[in-house]
């Protein structure tokens, strides 16, 4: 009897289904390294520039192969993620950087939001030589010269932002935008004055799209909206800024003013105008 349960037992253990090869569980480990290149890139791209650099792109070996390609980074967006409202600066611009540079020069567009520096635009700038857009949003840590200098480093530059960046302002910066082939400009919350304004306008005369929403120094005469008319998609100063994607960003007016109920109140008198 002993010997029978014993038998039945060992035979229960030896006629145990075995794992196959088409069980998840059996190839969800060799699934991990052995996925397409091409279905890699799909997911990095959902991810965004931070979570690869610091996690997925970590995985194991082809992950971190795949993740090295430069066609991934050719666009690098770190703005809208709660990541970059929590991670450390310094912390973002070293992943901005590994970011850069994995991309080989071929880096068309940056996004970055609140943590840029000068000295990450300067290394923007020596290493992204096909640059086409470029947005710098609520960026406290950069300069007149700074910026300008970097903008320059961009002839295929058409697509530029500079919002809500409390220390971008004056002649320098504006004149270098001015020697720009833009396409498309937005300097919401800018202290951009109607000199400036023209400037622009008659540099470049190919502009599609201009905002400059909460610009409270720009007063639009009859001059200034003449030379608008032919841009598709205008924005001017007191137009709504409902649609503006970073609306968080806007500090909040404790003055009593009554035209400027957003934000031009707290930069354009701060600062001196390029008028």
């Amino acid at each position: 009897m002993g010997s029978a349960m014993s038998h039945c037992r060992h035979r229960r253990r030896h006629h145990r289904r075995q794992p196959t090869l088409t069980d998840p569980e059996a190839t969800a480990e060799r699934n991990w390294s052995d996925m397409h290149v091409d279905v890699l890139l799909l997911i990095f791209a959902k991810l965004g520039t931070i979570e690869v650099i610091t996690g997925a792109g970590l995985v194991c070996h082809s992950w971190l192969d795949a993740a090295m390609l430069p066609h991934l980074w050719q666009s690098v967006d770190m703005s809208n993620h709660k990541v970059v409202e929590e991670m450390d600066g310094n912390v973002l611009c070293a992943v901005a950087k590994v970011a850069v540079d994995r991309s080989c020069g071929r880096l068309e567009t940056f996004v970055g939001k609140g943590f840029v520096t000068d000295d990450l635009l300067n290394h923007i700038g020596n290493r992204a030589p096909s640059l086409k857009g470029l947005r710098l949003i609520s960026c406290s840590a950069i300069f007149n010269a700074g910026v300008a200098e970097t903008i320059k480093k961009f002839p295929l530059l058409d697509d530029l932002e500079i919002s809500l960046c409390s220390n971008v302002y004056g002649k320098n910066v504006f004149n270098t935008i001015a020697m720009t082939k833009l396409k498309s400009l937005q300097l919401f919350g800018s202290n951009l004055t109607k000199r400036g304004l023209i400037a622009i306008l008659d540099s470049c005369p190919h502009l599609e799209s201009l905002d400059i929403r909460n610009c409270y120094n720009i007063q639009m005469d009859n001059t200034l909206q003449g030379m608008c008319a032919g841009i598709k998609s205008l924005k001017l100063p007191h137009d709504s800024i409902d649609d503006y994607e970073y609306k968080d960003k806007l500090p909040i007016c404790s003055c009593e003013c009554h035209d400027v109920p957003q934000f031009g109140c707290l930069v354009t008198i701060s600062h001196g105008g390029f008028s």
